[in-house]
């Protein structure tokens, strides 16, 4: 019975470690402002002990950017809704993602183009 366990539990360490690993974004923001340090502690430990690993934290805003795999997003996601409704904080994650300014970015240094 114990072995039967062990077994699962590595297959699921497989699995989870299978699945491709995203970056994404998070901050949390409050209507006032203030928001204790502790919260973002204790979401950044959800996040931790949910599989996923922060990667940066950002000082000017109440955030991070953490790597995490398809398979534990929606989990990490439940328990972010949980943060909303307990403290009244609103959690804001986004897959982190290279952004331009121009819509043809690439293509205008192909050409030459450096204006």
């Amino acid at each position: 019975m114990k072995f039967s366990y062990l077994w699962i539990l590595a297959s699921l360490a497989i699995i989870v470690r299978a699945s491709p690993i995203k970056s994404y974004i998070l901050t949390v923001d409050q209507d006032d402002g203030l928001i204790s340090s502790s919260i973002l502690d204790d979401v950044k430990s959800l996040v931790y002990n949910m599989g996923g690993k922060i990667t940066h934290e950002y000082s000017l805003i109440k955030g991070f950017t953490m790597d995490a795999s398809d398979e534990v997003l929606p989990l990490i996601k439940a328990k972010l809704l949980e943060v909303e409704d307990r403290f009244g904080y609103k959690v804001y994650l986004e897959q982190d993602a290279q952004v331009h300014t121009f819509k043809n970015h690439d293509e205008s240094l192909e050409k030459g183009d450096h204006s």
